[in-house]
């Protein structure tokens, strides 16, 4: 097993997929967005600006779940650098 390990599974989590910042036509989806939603429900990501990775969940019903549940929310995000679209996005609390 590798150092990085799931907590529940005890299996190693998906890669962490680099999105970069396309410049997409007013209506056209992003190809990066779509392959990811192919991929799988829940992906690793890492944005072109910040540190770290990020969670994406792509099925409607985990997004539901995840921005309903507490135990999910913008405090620890607020403390430090995170991977993001923009260069200079700063989340505030609340």
């Amino acid at each position: 097993m590798t150092e990085e390990t799931t907590t529940l599974t005890g299996q190693e989590p998906p890669p962490v997929r680099d999105w970069p910042a396309l410049d997409l036509d007013g209506t056209a989806f992003d190809p990066v967005l779509a392959e990811l939603m192919r991929e799988g429900p829940l992906t690793r990501i890492r944005l072109p600006f910040g540190e770290g990775w990020a969670w994406l969940a792509t099925r409607h019903d985990d997004v539901r779940l995840i921005t309903n549940d507490p135990r999910f929310g913008r405090a620890e995000v607020t403390k430090r650098q995170v991977t993001r679209m923009a260069p200079h996005f700063k989340p505030r609390p609340g």
